[in-house]
């Protein structure tokens, strides 16, 4: 289906959006997906650029949700929140997915992106790579084990809208292994991202969630 993820849009942002999607089966468990997508994002700033919502933003909800791996997430998905007034993002794909067999199952995936930043318009976008490569396998073991590995090469991208901070072309590696129990109200989650990273972002940890 159609991602709804639109990183940078603020709470009270206004958001246009082109997106062209195609999907095919190309054997008997193989998938390819192509798209083309465009998005304009106006967020609620002065006159300046500064954004008069950053306190009104889900930094809480993200942090939250980036206790997990993410190894399932989205191909388009960025590595962090991108925080900018205005701009627009065109972003263009492909994804290929594949079942081996009831176990084994793998994915690859291209993306390239090109921004216009309106308050800095030397500078791109937040965390949008002009390229992304992502490889990704999963095995379903026993016992309600789920192992995932994701291998992510990202260009070199901006960390700020200003473009005072820079992130260099790197690999980000990252492995999990989740169980869930049949009632799925046990989840039980071990990670390690970042393992590839040429800076200190590497992290590791463990998730638990009991839900009654």
């Amino acid at each position: 289906g159609i991602s709804m993820d639109v990183p940078g849009l603020q709470p009270g942002g206004r958001l246009k959006r082109l997106r062209l999607q195609g999907e095919w089966e190309i054997a008997d468990a193989s998938y390819l997906m192509a798209f083309v997508d465009r998005r304009e994002i106006r967020n609620l700033s002065d006159e300046k650029g500064s954004l008069l919502n950053a306190t009104a933003s889900l930094s809480q909800y993200d942090r939250l949700r980036q206790q997990s791996a993410g190894l399932a997430s989205s191909p388009e998905a960025l590595e962090s929140t991108a925080s900018f007034s205005s701009g627009t993002s065109r972003t263009a794909g492909v994804v290929f997915e594949s079942a081996v067999n009831e176990k084994w199952s793998w994915s690859t995936a291209y993306i390239h992106a090109s921004t216009d930043n309106e308050t800095y318009p030397a500078v791109p976008l937040p965390y949008f790579p002009e390229h992304t490569l992502r490889f990704g396998a999963s095995w379903f073991g026993v016992e309600r084990w789920v192992f995932r590995s994701a291998l992510i090469g990202r260009s070199e991208r901006t960390t700020k809208d200003t473009g005072g901070t820079w992130l260099e072309q790197d690999w980000d590696l990252s492995v999990s292994a989740t169980w869930q129990d049949p009632s799925k109200r046990r989840l039980l989650e071990l990670f390690a991202t970042g393992l590839a990273r040429k800076d200190d972002s590497a992290a590791v940890g463990a998730r638990g969630v009991w839900r009654f």
